[in-house]
């Protein structure tokens, strides 16, 4: 009995590892693929805040995918970014002071000399993500994962750390 368990065991991690595999491949090529943003959020989003909150409002079941978005230099302060996927974004020199991104996915984005001061990223996912020389006084880190992210010459003040994750930092 005890041998044909452990068969039926090994046969089904066999059946596992297969899968994960073929996942981890699947994942491996789609990390080759272009990020691309939806355009038509993208143009609203320039528009600032007050324009990207009323579309929001509107579409409240859209998704919303800023993914590989290039936002470098613009006026985002105070708007609402939670839960979004902004993977591969540019947001360099980016006014995102007071921001919502709460949950946020951003690996691998650009937010080098941008303003963050007193942003909320709670719960945000920052894996190899640029923070060259941002500005993080007084934001919400509550709860993030923190990998491989770059805080170089970063100003990291008043930030609230409490519960976070964070492997691999290069300060």
């Amino acid at each position: 009995m005890c041998i044909r368990v452990t068969a039926l065991i090994c046969r089904n991690l066999y059946n596992v590892t297969t899968v994960v595999q073929v996942m981890l491949g699947i994942i491996a090529r789609q990390e080759n693929l272009r990020y691309m943003a939806d355009q038509s959020q993208v143009a609203i989003l320039r528009k600032g805040t007050k324009a990207w909150t009323l579309w929001a409002y509107e579409h409240p079941h859209t998704r919303r995918d800023l993914s590989g978005a290039q936002l470098a230099y613009t006026q985002l302060s105070g708007v609402r970014l939670y839960r979004e996927n902004h993977s591969h974004a540019n947001l360099s020199r980016a006014m995102l002071g007071n921001a919502n991104l709460s949950g946020a996915h951003l690996s691998g984005a650009d937010l080098s000399y941008a303003d963050l001061s007193r942003a909320d990223l709670w719960r945000a996912y920052v894996d190899g993500t640029n923070l060259y020389r941002a500005d993080l006084s007084d934001p919400n880190l509550r709860g993030s994962v923190l990998l491989g992210t770059t805080f170089t010459e970063a100003t990291l003040t008043g930030c609230n750390v409490y519960g976070i994750s964070a492997w691999n930092l290069n300060l």
